[in-house]
């Protein structure tokens, strides 16, 4: 009798404990809907989530640590234009075990802190994509060994020339997803891309200065040169006039 007695009241604080978790989840939920934070899950039960962050999301006083006791995040957004100092380093105190992709659309969020996410990632894939944002030399540092980051894209960057993108190259050898689109750069800059021996997949447009021949040549050249093929689009999707010299 008594050995029932004791599993009744287990049970009763088991499903206590779990609706007091669900309540809790529910009213973040709702939180991050009022301040326009996306919350991305794979089914409503789903505790590993991505959330986006747009430019007029509200992050000020945000319980991210509530948040992260109660999911795992698998990817973020930065688009918000008002991240509060503190943020990033708040967000740090998340589990980053799930983490695979950071976009990064804002200035007001220092590239270099943002990649240091991947760190304690056990993910095998590891995406960065960086749209509209200033470059600085030490973007390098998210090319370290120790975050091995294998996805790159970069999409109208500013302030940053073909040469410092060559320069780039060589810290990005465990690079196998390229992407890159309206960049300031020539057929010379184009060149470097083949010394980046792991690709599987490269993605190529609006380039100022090499059009989209230059682009399925290179391709050519990346074959041959590790006699594989490659993955890639690089037909550009403006027009059939700019289609004319595919492969």
């Amino acid at each position: 009798m008594r050995k029932v007695q004791i599993f009744l009241i287990s049970l009763i604080l088991t499903c206590h404990g779990n609706q007091n978790k669900s309540t809790i989840k529910n009213n973040l939920e709702v939180d991050f809907k009022s301040r326009n934070i996306l919350l991305l899950k794979a089914s409503p039960k789903d505790n590993i989530v991505e959330i986006k962050l747009y430019k007029d999301s509200e992050v000020k006083n945000l319980r991210i640590k509530d948040f992260c006791n109660n999911y795992k995040i698998k990817g973020i957004v930065f688009e918000s234009q008002n991240l509060e100092k503190f943020f990033l380093q708040d967000l740090t105190n998340c589990n980053f075990n799930f983490f695979e992709s950071l976009k990064i659309y804002s200035q007001a969020i220092d590239t270099i802190d943002a990649c240091n996410l991947f760190s304690n990632s056990k993910s095998t894939r590891k995406h960065l994509s960086l749209i509209n944002v200033s470059f600085s030399p030490k973007i390098v540092n998210c090319f370290s060994s120790s975050l091995s980051i294998n996805e790159f894209a970069i999409d109208n960057p500013k302030d940053l020339s073909g040469e410092q993108f060559c320069e780039l190259v060589p810290s990005m050898k465990g690079i196998t997803f390229f992407r890159g689109s309206e960049l300031p750069f020539n057929k010379k800059h184009l060149q470097c891309i083949l010394d980046l021996p792991n690709l599987t997949y490269l993605a190529l447009q609006q380039w100022k200065g090499a059009s989209t021949k230059d682009f399925h040549d290179l391709v050519d050249q990346y074959e041959k040169k590790y006699n594989r093929k490659l993955q890639a689009d690089v037909d550009d999707p403006r027009g059939y006039e700019f289609n004319s010299n595919k492969r």
